[in-house]
Order: structure tokens, then C-alpha cells, then sequence
């Protein structure tokens, strides 16, 4: 078993990969421990190679962040991507990392509830267009 965890032995590329993943769970924050702590181990090896890394997951969180994750709620939570967005920074800026957490659950039911307040409305407002044409 001690033979596993010799770093001829070890993948990693795979390992820090987790490790990004496992840090991605956490909001705002999270992201920015993993590039930092996975900059630094990478660092130890090859400075050249700890650029790269860190430039490649600047680039990941912001594709992550600006497109992927907008989509994802919008697919699943029904609200635009530029809704999503701004829940997101006013959240953040508000009430810190629990704002950003609690904000996209809380815009969906604001959003769900407009929307169907609208609907309503424009229910009502055909079927006042009806009688008033009969």
C-alpha cells in the first residue's frame, strides 16, 4: 500500500484535478483556494508549469462562470442567463458567500412567481378582449 502514494507512482494531474473539483463545490471562494494551492504544488515542480496551470483555471472559471453555469440554470431553473448573473453579484455583494448560495434558489421562486403573475394577467386580459368583442 505505501507503494501507491510514491510520487513515481502517482498521477498528478489526476490528483489535483480532484482536488479542483472538490474545492469547485464551495462558492466564490472555492475556486480560488484550489488555483491557489494547486499554483503552489505545481510551483514546486516547474515555475513555467505553475503559469500555465494557473492561467489554464482562470480560464476554466471564467468559461465556467460566464457560460456554463447560466446555461445550467436556465435549463433547470427556467431563469435567462443574464438573470442569473445578476442574482449572482447582487447575492455576492450583499450578503458575501452565503448571498451567492441562497440567491439563485431564492430568484428562481421570485422569477416562478412573476411568472405566473404575468401569465395571469395576460389570461385575464384575453378574456376581457372576448367579452368585449362579443
Amino acid at each position: 500500500a505505501q507503494d501507491i502514494f510514491r510520487p513515481e507512482k502517482l498521477n498528478l494531474a489526476l490528483i489535483l484535478s480532484l482536488l479542483a473539483g472538490i474545492f469547485d463545490f464551495v462558492p466564490i471562494v472555492g475556486p480560488l483556494l484550489a488555483g491557489l494551492v494547486i499554483t503552489f504544488i505545481v510551483a514546486l515542480t516547474s515555475v513555467f508549469q505553475a503559469l500555465f496551470v494557473l492561467i489554464a483555471l482562470v480560464i476554466i472559471q471564467i468559461l465556467e462562470g460566464n457560460l456554463v453555469l447560466p446555461l445550467l440554470f436556465k435549463k433547470f431553473v427556467g431563469m435567462p442567463p443574464a438573470l442569473v448573473l445578476i442574482a449572482l453579484a447582487i447575492g455576492g455583494k450583499l450578503w458575501g458567500i452565503l448571498g451567492a448560495i441562497l440567491v439563485i434558489p431564492l430568484a428562481g421562486i421570485i422569477f416562478e412567481i412573476l411568472r405566473d403573475y404575468l401569465e395571469k394577467q395576460r389570461q385575464r386580459e384575453e378574456k376581457e378582449r372576448d367579452v368585449t368583442i362579443l
